[in-house]
């Protein structure tokens, strides 16, 4: 598996992201986009991608932001609920 360093998690989107495997470092998560009451959350998965978890509180969305947040090799997500009118885009780049 190859890494990259920066991600797209999602492109204007309104529905749950696929799965993406990356290197254990430290991040910064972006969430921008139109919301229309929908809720952005950055998960992993430390059983490759059977069990979901939110990767901390500062990465649930409900407005454009970002957080930095520390991640061990695992895979990762970006689980949309409440979606509206969505157009969501979700970026992940490495800061190591």
């Amino acid at each position: 598996m190859s890494y990259n360093a920066s991600i797209t998690l999602l492109s204007a989107a309104s529905a749950t992201g696929s799965a993406q495997k990356v290197k254990r470092g430290r991040y910064k998560v972006s969430a921008y986009g139109t919301w229309g009451g929908a809720t952005a959350t950055l998960q992993t998965s430390p059983d490759g991608g059977t069990t979901w978890i939110t990767a901390d509180p500062g990465t649930v969305f409900t407005a454009n932001g970002s957080y930095g947040v520390w991640i061990a090799d695992e895979y990762v997500r970006v689980s949309v609920s409440n979606a509206g009118t969505t157009s969501i885009t979700v970026k992940l780049v490495s800061l190591d």
